[in-house]
């Protein structure tokens, strides 16, 4: 859906921003094999990041990337 793009997106776009060197987002399954959203994580720290299929999103990424520079 546009909401589900608009929100990988804006987590892209302001991980880049903070030095994270996002994967692409894959499909997320819950504890019933159902798919719920879309996670991508960061090759350089591990942090992720999160969107549903309805469109809420959310980050457990740093400020600042602590792998940047590391590699």
């Amino acid at each position: 859906s546009a909401e589900v793009r608009s929100g990988m997106m804006r987590l892209a776009v302001n991980a880049a921003g903070q030095g994270h060197d996002l994967s692409g987002f894959g499909p997320v399954q819950d504890a019933d094999g159902k798919d719920n959203g879309y996670q991508a994580i960061c090759r350089l720290c591990g942090g992720s990041a999160f969107v549903s299929d309805s469109g809420l999103h959310y980050s457990l990424l740093a400020d600042h990337c602590p792998g940047k520079g590391s590699n």
